[in-house]
């Protein structure tokens, strides 16, 4: 789970690269031109926000952490900055966007901004969950496979 922002980031690149979340008009030095002017590219603000987290959960990773530590820590911070990046978007139509990348609005914020909410609250659930069973001493011990998996017959690597 500490790899996850770092495929986060490559996937973020990509986006950058399509620009399919444009934003709103800005000179601002991370605007991308557009056809109609020049826009934040929230895919390129997000990777620039997510190299940051990438390799701050490569150094938390160089010790071992608990179970769920990396999930609960992933949801805690990737809520907000997406919830603020949102204000970025464009609310209107912007010329020359095939992807159709403009989100409605509901009661003022977009969908991904009221998810957000959602996220943040399991992020804390977690990381409650994580920090109680340090506190009881565990957290560290190897995952337990459901007994449904377990009892199930192991794939062999024969050919017949």
């Amino acid at each position: 789970m500490a790899m996850l922002p770092v495929g986060w980031a490559f996937g973020r690149a990509g986006c950058a690269t399509a620009h399919d979340h444009p934003g709103l008009l800005s000179d601002s030095l991370f605007a991308v031109r557009y056809p109609g002017g020049s826009r934040f590219d929230l895919g390129l603000l997000e990777l620039l926000l997510t190299i940051p987290l990438a390799l701050t959960f490569l150094y938390l990773a160089k010790k071992p952490r608990p179970w769920g530590f990396f999930s609960a820590l992933a949801c805690v911070t990737y809520a907000p900055l997406r919830f603020a990046l949102d204000f970025l978007r464009e609310h209107e139509g912007v010329p020359g966007d095939i992807h159709g990348a403009i989100d409605p609005r509901y009661f003022f914020l977009t969908p991904a901004q009221w998810e957000c909410f959602a996220l943040l609250g399991f992020g804390i659930y977690m990381l409650r969950r994580v920090l109680s069973a340090l506190a009881r001493g565990e957290g560290f011990e190897r995952a337990v496979v459901p007994q449904f998996f377990a009892s199930l017959p192991a794939a062999s690597n024969t050919e017949t």
